[in-house]
């Protein structure tokens, strides 16, 4: 779950301990100006310490309030 604005949209990606790391989730970000919590399941479940690297593309510069595992 992340809170997120971008004014173009876009696309959110979690990757697993490395830059070209294995995609745990992506989150389709709609183009709006206001505050906007998205949701996602993770593809796999990861056991243990792990790193997490956060990606944006396809779209305008994207705003991150928060980010939440559960």
């Amino acid at each position: 779950m992340a809170r997120v604005r971008s004014a173009g949209g876009g696309r959110l990606q979690i990757r697993l301990d490395q830059i070209d790391g294995p995609v745990m989730a992506q989150l389709q970000i709609t183009p709006q100006a206001d505050w906007e919590t998205v949701s996602v399941s993770l593809s796999a479940a990861a056991k243990g310490i792990h790193n997490i690297y956060v990606f944006f593309s396809e779209g305008s510069p994207l705003e991150i309030d928060w980010i939440k595992f559960d």
